[in-house]
């Protein structure tokens, strides 16, 4: 024993005793160590704890995290593993590499905003959605890590740099809810950037997707073509959330669910469009049917090309579900025309890319309004569409591209 660690009380001289030998099995350096790894673990806890309490203002919030693609397999490395998503790799590696950041830098925010709550007012007044200067607002976030987001206060127009903590969104289309005024600016951190987002000036219900700054979402799909002849052949579908964010949040979740692994092609017509979002197992099918999602803005429409993915939609508002269509290669300009003349319940939410260059401009058609019907897939399922039609395509696959590129990291 040191003499730095001397007992400071000795019966024959108080300052400078002799070592003794203790009888507890543990070194008095031990116990020391051991007592500042508690402390450290305790106040940690205490931090983290603190977070939750600033989130007591908010009046309707729902978290969602849909069932992500697991147990990795040779064939979905493979399915995505190619040049083009060197980018999307090098993205997830930054991510992941910066999350530990990530979560430094909203530890410190949470202290600053803590410090000055007493100067400025706590929460963005997130009230009843029954009053005419407030709406609700959703977040939505498809990044590959959860996000703590925050209200940045302002002052004469500009940023202070003071922010509060209001919750976190999960990853991989987790979702929180509230109501807000138009024009507040909220924040997250992601791969060490804060991004901002600001509560849509409009009367319509504010609906944005987390996405770090970034335009596309890439979607990989493999499917068969030529009258199911050939199987394994890839289509990418570049999700666009600024144009359609309630579409594009719909189709992703139902990648992620695997709803759309071995889905029959319906209706393919050359010059016109290809459907396809009948389950294939009956349990997905009862699952989801009728489950709708509102219209997305009239504001945000974007008009119809060749290689464009939409949701179908029925004369209905807020009728889309799970059916998608894709507007084929050789699509007439009369069947262009009708659709962007069309409600703006169809809005294109992503489109194929080099499409006619796919596996898309070589599904088999049965000819104009041909291939297996709707109603009885749902009443007879896919042993129907065997039967009656044996040269049906199908998407076999479909990932979110940096989702399995996460999970291999």
């Amino acid at each position: 024993m040191s003499n730095t660690l001397l007992p400071t009380v000795c019966r024959n001289n108080r300052y400078h005793c002799p070592p003794k030998q203790s009888s507890h099995p543990f070194s008095v350096e031990f116990i020391t160590l051991a007592v500042f790894i508690l402390y450290a673990f305790l106040s940690s806890g205490i931090n983290q704890g603190d977070d939750t309490t600033d989130n007591l203002n908010f009046t309707n919030t729902t978290h969602r995290k849909s069932s992500i693609i697991q147990n990795i397999t040779i064939d979905k490395l493979r399915l995505i593993e190619n040049e083009e998503t060197d980018d999307i790799r090098h993205n997830v590696e930054q991510s992941l590499i910066s999350g530990e950041n990530d979560n430094t830098r909203d530890r410190d925010a949470d202290q600053i905003s803590s410090q000055k709550s007493e100067v400025y007012e706590s929460s963005p007044e997130l009230l009843s959605g029954e009053q005419y200067t407030t709406k609700r607002i959703t977040l939505r976030n498809e990044l590959v890590n959860d996000v703590k987001f925050y209200w940045e206060i302002i002052e004469d127009g500009h940023l202070t740099g003071i922010r509060q903590y209001q919750g976190m969104v999960t990853s991989h289309g987790g979702e929180i809810s509230f109501f807000t005024h138009p024009g507040h600016v909220f924040s997250y951190v992601y791969e060490n950037v804060r991004h901002y987002v600001k509560a849509p000036n409009t009367s319509e219900e504010g609906y944005i997707i987390l996405n770090a700054d970034e335009e596309d979402i890439l979607v990989r799909c493999k499917s068969t073509v030529r009258g199911n002849t050939f199987r394994g052949q890839i289509f990418d579908i570049i999700v666009k959330p600024n144009w359609a964010p309630r579409g594009a949040a719909r189709f992703l979740e139902l990648v992620r669910n695997k709803y759309y692994d071995m889905v029959a092609l319906r209706n393919v017509n050359m010059d016109g469009l290809a459907t396809f979002g009948i389950a294939y197992h009956p349990e997905q099918r009862e699952q989801w049917l009728g489950d709708t999602i509102p219209d997305d803005s009239s504001q945000s429409r974007i008009p119809f090309e060749p290689g464009m993915v939409s949701f179908s939609a029925s004369g209905r508002p807020d009728s889309r579900s799970t059916e998608v269509f894709v507007v084929m290669p050789q699509v007439s300009q009369e069947r262009l025309d009708l659709l962007r003349s069309k409600n703006t319940r169809e809005t294109p939410f992503g489109l194929v890319k080099n499409v006619d260059r796919t596996a898309v401009s070589e599904w088999f058609s049965y000819g104009d309004n041909g291939g297996p019907d709707y109603q009885l897939i749902h009443e007879h399922g896919y042993q129907y569409v065997r039967d009656k039609y044996p040269k049906t395509d199908f998407v076999e696959q479909c990932v979110v591209v940096r989702d399995i590129l996460r999970d291999e990291f």
